[in-house]
């Protein structure tokens, strides 16, 4: 059985990350590209300007819209009632988009001031609002097809829209030469075109009404999730601001490549949520005390994966960067592990909070990332003006530690799960060792370091066997699946 849910999850996991990954992979070919027609500077107005798309994206729905996911399994029994709920909330969360920004197109030029500082209002930011409210709809039929476990489908919506999105930054930056302000352009008309689409895949999913009862409804879920939300914006994103303010545009847009870089393994990991997420939800409401059993062994097999992905990620990123980007970025290379790391505890993260979503205790999140969200102002506050980037970076790492450590104590109160400590120890001590071993053996030959270091990372997996990490049992089925290929 154990087996059979593995797969479930992995192929699941594989559909939907295969448009990440893909994704990211192109974004990585177009890096050579991007930091010889960009300047860090234009690099640095690309990184405010997501700062306030990413804030209005959380905004603007009130929370509404992330109730889908859970209140989906509440209605997907009732074709009707399913309809009127994605109706409901699909209106809802347009009418105050659109309300929203209007308002601020007249009315926020003096408002955004407050907080970036040389970027202008008129385009950049007056870009930034339109596209957030294009883009908010392309949302709905994304979780749609996540709840339904379309994998493949969600990954190739997401791969024909940063395929078209990248095309037409190409033609404005490359061919244009527009700089930050073509990449916005670019952003833009791929928004509206996608409207359009969502506009279309959502016909047959809802009816033209709104049910009050289930606007209440998502409200109760959504908004308590708001100040959570918000408050992982700042884990994210405030860093930037706090970056504008103490040090110049050229370090903001060079901490932002690095901080690309880094987030690698937060789409990984959220890849893998899609599919965790609602494994975990229909795993729990059918097989009873049996799920708690489940999800221990698998979260330790997902410590391992994720582990070895971080591990491969910090050690060559020097060379990676060396290789893709001009001289001028390759200071970005030092903050990358940093964020490896933090990314790799927000994957923890995820694994411990779908406990806390099932039993719909959504209140005590906000606890959490506003603990976090107050530590990472106050350490930005106190380590960028000294320490610049490298400030920023460990600010990050230490507020998501808060928030995973913080959430694991609510968790496990709310649904206790007796996870495998001593073998995810084990991983932890032998992934530690070999990134240690990683910085001991270090060359300025690009090609040199990285021959070395893909012998020193074969070191992972070999450690769990000699420690004896993994049962007979398990050893059996390895052996097993070989033998059937």
């Amino acid at each position: 059985m154990l087996t059979k849910d593995i797969k479930r999850i992995g192929k699941n996991s594989l559909g939907f990350s295969v448009g990440t990954i893909l994704t990211q992979a192109i974004g990585f070919f177009l890096i050579p590209i991007y930091t010889r027609c960009l300047t860090p500077d234009d690099y640095g107005i690309l990184a405010l300007t997501a700062v306030v798309g990413s804030i209005l994206a959380i905004l603007y729905p009130l929370g509404i819209n992330t109730a889908l996911g859970r209140m989906y399994y509440d209605y997907y029994h009732d074709k009707k009632e399913l309809k009127e709920y994605v109706g409901t909330i699909t209106l809802s969360v347009l009418g105050i988009s659109f309300t929203a920004t209007l308002l601020l197109s007249v009315f926020g030029e003096s408002f955004f001031a407050l907080f970036i500082k040389d970027v202008a209002f008129n385009p950049y930011i007056l870009l930034v609002l339109w596209t957030t409210f294009f883009g908010i709809l392309f949302s709905f039929p994304l979780v749609l097809y996540q709840v339904r476990e379309r994998s493949f489908t969600y990954s190739l919506l997401n791969v024909l829209k940063f395929i078209i999105s990248v095309s037409l930054v190409i033609y404005f930056v490359v061919f244009l030469k527009e700089g930050a302000l073509g990449s916005l352009k670019g952003g833009f008309f791929s928004a509206i075109i996608f409207f359009v689409i969502a506009g279309f895949l959502l016909r047959k999913d809802l009816v033209f009404k709104i049910k009050i009862r289930k606007l209440k409804e998502s409200l109760h879920f959504g908004l308590p999730l708001l100040p959570h939300m918000l408050a992982g914006w700042i884990l994210t994103l405030m860093d930037r601001v706090f970056l504008n303010h103490y040090t110049t545009l050229a370090v903001v847009g060079i901490y932002s490549l690095g901080y690309q870089f880094g987030s690698v393994m937060n789409l990984i990991t959220t890849s893998i949520n899609y599919a965790w997420a609602p494994f975990f939800m229909s795993t729990a409401k059918e097989r009873g005390e049996e799920a708690e059993t489940i999800f221990s062994r698998l979260t330790t097999y997902y410590m391992i994966a994720i582990l070895f992905i971080s591990l491969a990620i910090s050690l060559f990123a020097r060379d990676i960067i060396i290789l893709m980007t001009t001289p001028k970025y390759y200071d970005s290379h030092r903050i990358i592990p940093i964020i490896v790391g933090t990314y790799l505890l927000n994957g923890m993260y995820y694994m411990i909070v779908n406990q806390i979503f099932y039993t719909k205790k959504t209140k005590y999140l906000p606890i959490a990332t506003f603990g976090s969200a107050v530590l990472n102002i106050l350490f930005n506050y106190l380590w960028i003006p000294r320490y610049g980037m490298m400030g920023a970076a460990w600010a990050t790492l230490v507020s998501f530690a808060f928030a995973f450590f913080f959430t694991f104590i609510i968790s496990h109160k709310v649904y206790p799960i007796k996870y495998e400590y001593s073998r995810i120890c084990k991983v932890f001590v032998i992934a530690g060792a070999v990134y240690a071993l990683s910085i001991v053996f270090s060359y300025d030959d690009i090609f040199y370091d990285i021959a070395l270091k893909s012998l020193v990372l074969l070191l992972y997996p070999v450690g769990l066997f000699v420690m004896g990490f993994f049962t007979k049992s398990e050893l059996k089925v390895v052996k097993q699946y070989l033998h059937a290929r």
